[in-house]
């Protein structure tokens, strides 16, 4: 499962009529296309919470402060031990 949120906006203008969901469109189109729309980034670590399983790895990549929910997804998965390892 993938889970894309909103375009970061460095400094340039955003593209007009660009925006997350376009890529969550076609990705839902390619073979295994389990991709979910989460504009706001801070809810990602709470969606995590009800579907990470042991052996699973979670890779946060994107620009601006994304990295900002990595402590959360931490602390969710800290939280749960007995679904993670």
């Amino acid at each position: 499962m993938a889970f894309v949120t909103d375009i970061y906006a460095s400094r340039e203008e955003p593209m007009p009529d660009v925006d997350a969901g376009m890529i969550v469109d076609v990705a839902r189109k390619l073979p295994r296309g389990e991709v979910e729309l989460l504009r706001d980034m801070n809810d990602v670590p709470a969606t995590l919470k009800g579907i990470v399983e042991e052996g699973d790895a979670i890779v946060v990549l994107g620009a601006g402060d994304i990295n900002r929910i990595c402590d959360p997804i931490i602390e969710v998965l800290a939280s749960n031990p007995e679904r993670v390892v």
